[in-house]
């Protein structure tokens, strides 16, 4: 996420100093909801994402956090676009907003989001005006992830409204920024958008070229999985063998104890 890189200490580097200790261990539970809630997301299991950031704002409400309340709407705004609810990710992402707009703090993330918003409402020109906003942002802070984001959006819109040149320019930013990240899933991405954008003006030669990028890649990413599974068919069956080894050691002590247990009531017997 965008917001967790403003965060040099996330645990406790927001937090305020003046909080009571009952106070703190409310921030840390917001907190900890928070993360979980955005590592549901990375599974996209939306659901479960809301059901911890919900808990996640009910804390910051508690103890009026509202740094920390800002990035959990900026959060749920992205999850409820994510599921197609558009009211109430406009409403959260509203509120977020304001609040940087009042605190004049770093806003890519909500700018680009609520770019998102309105090109998903079919307002395109509301649409532009804030992805190039994050896209501005996203250079003055330095936030590359940000930038691609924002360029490959731009160069989609401008793709639609037939303006080629400018479509073009935004999808080769986005790859000169991704090449320098070495970012293989933003390479994918600006390759994607580079391919759609060759097809469309019937140019094969560039389309192939990036398209034999684009399988190259996920050949590469299919054989990595496919040794990761290997790696782990070994590591079960060595787990398998070290629990079987465990249960004959375990029936080897038990049968030893009940031998020498017979063998005492045979000593008092004789005794």
């Amino acid at each position: 996420s965008k917001y967790l890189q403003l965060l040099d200490n996330p645990d406790i580097s927001t937090l305020s100093h003046d909080l009571t200790g009952a106070e703190y261990r409310i921030a840390i539970l917001a907190l900890l909801h928070m993360y979980t809630g955005i590592l549901y997301e990375n599974a996209n299991d939306y659901e479960t994402e809301l059901y911890y950031l919900k808990h996640a704002r009910h804390y910051s409400e508690q103890i009026n956090d509202t740094f920390t309340l800002n990035i959990i709407n900026y959060i749920l705004g992205r999850v409820y676009l994510s599921l197609q609810k558009n009211d109430s990710a406009f409403v959260y992402l509203q509120q977020s907003y304001d609040y940087h707009f009042r605190t004049r703090k770093p806003a890519s993330g909500v700018l680009l989001t609520l770019g998102k918003y309105y090109l998903a409402a079919g307002k395109d020109k509301e649409a532009v005006n804030y992805i190039r906003n994050a896209l501005s942002d996203s250079r003055k802070e330095h936030y590359s992830r940000g930038v691609i984001a924002s360029s490959l959006l731009l160069s989609t819109i401008a793709w639609r409204q037939g303006q080629m040149d400018s479509s073009l320019y935004f999808a080769n930013s986005a790859l000169a920024t991704a090449q320098e990240m070495r970012a293989p899933d933003l390479l994918l991405r600006s390759w994607s958008e580079l391919v759609a954008y060759y097809n469309s003006i019937n140019r094969s030669d560039s389309t192939v070229k990036y398209q034999a990028l684009i399988i190259h890649f996920k050949d590469s990413v299919f054989n990595s999985k496919q040794a990761q599974a290997f790696k782990n068919i070994d590591f079960d069956e060595r787990q398998r063998q070290h629990e079987i080894e465990n249960v004959k050691k375990a029936s080897k002590d038990r049968l030893q104890k009940y031998g020498l247990l017979a063998g005492l009531i045979v000593f008092f017997i004789v005794a």
